[in-house]
């Protein structure tokens, strides 16, 4: 999982969450939360497997599926089922950005051999 967030580690913007160290009660609260999204997802959008969220920035955000071309933006879904697709991936982040790979996620210079 890959979270965009550019205050948790300095010079990164995107931080890799490190699920297996996750105590079991946050893991299982973490993949409970994907998988309420996507059955959100699946019952008001042709999106049956959810593959990537993209973030933008703001409140603007970009579900993508399995199959080529399936992308639904959430200023395209109903306004009433937004506030909860929001809160999903508010608590998605904050559960996630807890346990950063800080490893993975620091940027690094690659040399390309000669």
């Amino acid at each position: 999982m890959v979270l965009v967030d550019p205050n948790a580690i300095p010079g990164a913007i995107h931080v890799f969450v490190r699920t297996e160290e996750m105590t079991p009660a946050d893991r299982m609260a973490f993949y409970s939360l994907l998988q309420m999204l996507e059955r959100v997802l699946g019952s008001t959008t042709p999106i049956r497997s959810l593959t990537a969220v993209s973030h933008p920035g703001g409140l603007d955000y970009s579900f993508c599926g399995s199959l080529p071309g399936e992308v639904v933006e959430l200023r395209d879904l109903p306004e009433s089922l937004r506030p909860l697709l929001w809160g999903l991936l508010h608590a998605i982040a904050s559960l996630g950005v807890r346990y950063p790979d800080i490893e993975a996620s620091t940027p690094r210079i690659v040399e390309r051999s000669k």
